[in-house]
């Protein structure tokens, strides 16, 4: 059993890391103006949409547009993730102040944790300008 599940986990993470590859590479080859227009699509289908089983792939599409071009992926999508999640946490918060039961995890807190992690992974210098909006949002 024990080696049944290191292969599935070593499958998957080959898969992950061709799905990376491959839009890493389709998105750096994008001119300026497509990979704008590719990075607010995404932005939008990440806002509109709540898939928790499919939390990896996205986030791996988002990484791929952050190492594409950072500063752009960052503009566009760290200020409303970073209020999703300070809002988010604040709700649960005052959800489970009254009966002291946090071990209840949000859902779309998760999601978007998940995501946000993924889209800071590797923006090195532009991560910078947002240090702030980060550690207010963790």
């Amino acid at each position: 059993q024990v080696a049944s599940s290191t292969k599935r986990h070593t499958v998957e993470r080959s898969q992950s890391m061709l799905l990376t590859r491959a839009v890493s590479g389709l998105c750096v080859q994008l001119s300026g103006e497509l990979l704008r227009a590719v990075t607010k699509k995404l932005f939008r289908f990440v806002t509109t949409e709540l898939l928790l089983e499919n939390a990896k792939p996205i986030g791996l599409l988002l990484f791929s547009a952050a190492r594409a071009d950072a500063t752009l992926a960052l503009n566009t999508m760290l200020p409303f993730m970073a209020q999703r999640i300070i809002d988010l946490a604040s709700a649960h918060k005052q959800a489970h102040e009254a009966d002291g039961d946090e071990q209840e995890v949000d859902d779309e807190l998760v999601w978007y944790l998940h995501l946000l992690a993924r889209l800071v992974k590797f923006t090195n210098g532009a991560l910078l300008d947002h240090r702030d909006r980060v550690m207010e949002g963790l």
